[in-house]
């Protein structure tokens, strides 16, 4: 037979254990998103532009995600019924930030997942085989082939550099 105050000591032990149940749930979702925020901000950039960069970098998330199942939280709804006789303003304000922050990271994840296997497929690039035009044949008929050939355009004048401006305007002697 239970009496009031042992009735009482059960009902409020219930309660600490529930409380600490949802607070250590809390915490352990938070933390893993926490985790997951410094795994995808520790990845090199220029690690992951190479094809077996962006592989492991798509391995190491996907391993990540894999411990989701024992860290997230996964129905506001059941957590919300398991948990209402302990529910307060305080819990219920915690449960949606973590959730919250698990809908970022999960979007976060995905963009970086899809960047990602875009960076890891094998672009093979057709490489086309390109006949020599006829023209690089021809030789021209002033040339030998030992000579190196100078093409000139009387209408353009040559362009001078600057130590042979130099030379022309200073130590040259015009004629006055």
């Amino acid at each position: 037979k239970l009496t009031f105050p042992s009735y009482l000591s059960l009902s409020l032990s219930l309660s600490l254990s529930l409380s600490l149940s949802l607070s250590l749930s809390l915490s352990q979702a938070a933390k893993w998103c926490g985790d997951g925020l410094y795994l995808l901000a520790s990845q090199p950039v220029d690690k992951c532009q190479s094809h077996e960069g962006a592989e492991s970098a798509l391995q190491d998330i996907e391993r990540y995600l894999d411990t989701a199942g024992q860290n997230k939280l996964t129905d506001p709804s059941a957590i919300y019924s398991d948990y209402e006789t302990v529910l307060n303003q305080d819990f219920r304000d915690q449960v949606e930030k973590v959730f919250q922050k698990q809908v970022l990271m999960q979007e976060m994840f995905e963009k970086r997942m899809v960047s990602l296997k875009k960076l890891a497929a094998k672009q093979t690039r057709p490489v086309q085989p390109v006949a020599p035009r006829p023209e690089a044949f021809i030789k021209s008929p002033l040339s030998s082939p030992g000579e190196p050939r100078h093409i000139t355009c009387p209408e353009v004048p040559p362009v001078l550099t600057y130590h042979q401006h130099f030379v022309l305007t200073n130590i040259v002697p015009t004629q006055s």
